[in-house]
């Protein structure tokens, strides 16, 4: 937590030209599900509901002999929130200067602080220890609707804590490197800010366990070859294959086929990132295609948040795409994710997108045990690829290599894409002022008019009880996607 200044603070531009960070300390692991912000407006014009937020956390690159400050390293997590998606309300009033970050000099007055919440669908888990602590950063970005004419500001904390918050150029996207940190500084007598923000971590009773559903709207499918094919080795690195994308829709379930070196499997013990990529083509500089550096999409899926199932039985091979070795298995075994933050996909039957789908098995440290990803009976698209782990998701090229046999055969992966349908709504009356709604998917919307504006139901789950105040209505719909 860093409280509000509201005793001749600042509030830092953080629209328009400027992205903002500034670094915060972890000591104890856990999910982060809730950030709050302060802010104020520019001469308190105020235009409530109209901020789209980009945020993020990034890893730290401490002060150093070649560095004179501390500032945003790697990105680690971030997501947008469009109006509707947070809460916005009043928190008080208070003596405050607009600041603009690139001249370090006052643009005016303003005196209300308004408050937001925000609840990742994409939760980031942060490490550390009391004995080792991590530093990480917290990037924000306010985008107000184009021609607004007005300006919005990220409000200061009354005292530094850890290293001086920092101000960068806005690109247009979130940085995946050092935009130009700068530190962010007072006017006129050139002091640090920091900023307010507090972030929290609920204590969620414990979930059922996920059962592996099979929606209908198939996107994209390669099945296993459990005659003669091979499990790549996944544990050590990061494997990758391509995807075609000719109908535009959400990726709500991720399947893979996978298996263990001599049938020995540790189940409900697998921690799995999948990420999705853009497509580097063939070129004249790059002799086959692979996962390009914009990391487009990622989750952590840990034991229990995803469904994992023996699926059969087959002849298989348990391949080392670096050592070139090979080792028998037969065991197959069906792994299914549903995203809480689907990917988007874009693409048409007339212009259809190539993709990366990616996937690293973290297994336990110091476990005799291996896992590998089940290959397909015919390469699709372009041959998988696969690098060694890098610690954490590449957001460039980490050594991206053709997966082939000693023969020179090449080998692609099994997986399955799949879109949830959305609706319907089912009305179930309890009384005469209370109905419950139930739904099989999508994302529950209210409205107080039948034509909208629609928005989110905060927390809305199927199924949902609600009181009615008739009149006036409230109307209901599913946001798909």
């Amino acid at each position: 937590m860093q409280w509000p200044n509201l005793d001749n603070g600042y509030d830092v531009w953080n629209d328009g030209p400027w992205v903002l960070a500034d670094d915060f300390v972890c000591s104890n692991p856990g999910p982060i599900t809730d950030i709050h912000l302060w802010g104020s407006w520019l001469n308190d014009q105020v235009q409530t509901n109209s901020l789209t937020f980009w945020l993020a956390i990034y890893s730290n690159v401490p002060v150093s002999a070649t560095n004179s400050f501390s500032y945003p390293g790697n990105l680690l997590w971030q997501e947008q929130f469009g109006p509707g998606q947070y809460i916005e309300s009043f928190w008080s009033f208070g003596q405050e200067s607009f600041l603009d970050p690139g001249a370090s000099a006052v643009v005016g007055p303003d005196s209300q602080v308004w408050y937001y919440c925000f609840y990742p669908t994409n939760i980031f888990v942060q490490q550390g220890g009391a004995a080792a602590p991590t530093i990480y950063w917290l990037m924000v970005y306010a985008q107000p609707p184009t021609g607004g004419g007005f300006q919005y500001g990220w409000k200061s904390t009354p005292q530094v804590q850890n290293d001086a918050s920092v101000h960068a150029p806005w690109s247009g996207m979130t940085p995946t490197n050092n935009p130009g940190w700068t530190p962010t500084q007072q006017s006129p007598t050139g002091g640090p800010l920091d900023l307010s923000f507090e972030i929290t971590t609920a204590t969620p009773p414990s979930p059922p366990p996920v059962v592996c559903v099979e929606t209908n709207g198939l996107k994209y499918e390669q099945g296993p070859n459990l005659i003669g094919g091979y499990d790549v080795y996944n544990d050590p690195y990061v494997l990758a294959d391509d995807f075609t994308c000719s109908n535009m829709a959400p990726v709500s379930d991720i399947h893979l086929w996978g298996s263990w070196l001599n049938s020995q499997a540790l189940t409900n013990t697998i921690i799995f990132w999948l990420g999705i990529y853009n497509d580097v083509p063939v070129n004249p500089n790059n002799p086959y295609s692979h996962p390009g550096t914009n990391l487009l999409w990622q989750q952590w899926f840990a034991p229990g948040q995803y469904a994992e199932t023996l699926w059969g039985v087959g002849q298989e091979n348990f391949f080392d795409p670096v050592q070139m070795s090979l080792s028998p298995e037969t065991n197959v075994w069906y792994y299914c994710f549903y995203p809480t933050n689907p990917f988007v996909q874009q693409g048409t039957a007339a212009k259809p997108t190539n993709y990366w789908l990616a996937a690293y098995a973290q297994l336990p440290a110091g476990i005799p045990y291996e896992y590998g990803w089940k290959t397909t009976t015919n390469v699709q698209n372009d041959v998988s690829v696969h690098a060694p782990w890098p610690g954490m998701a590449p957001t460039n090229n980490p050594g991206w290599t053709e997966t082939l046999l000693p023969t020179g055969a090449p080998l692609d992966l099994a997986f399955k894409l799949t879109t949830a349908l959305c609706g319907p709504i089912t009305i179930t009356y309890l009384a005469t002022n209370k109905v419950v709604l139930t739904w099989p998917s999508g994302f529950l919307q209210s409205s107080a008019n039948v034509i909208g504006p629609y928005v989110d139901v905060p927390g809305a789950t199927s199924p949902y009880t609600n009181v009615i105040l008739a009149p006036p209505y409230t109307f209901y719909r599913l946001r798909c996607y």
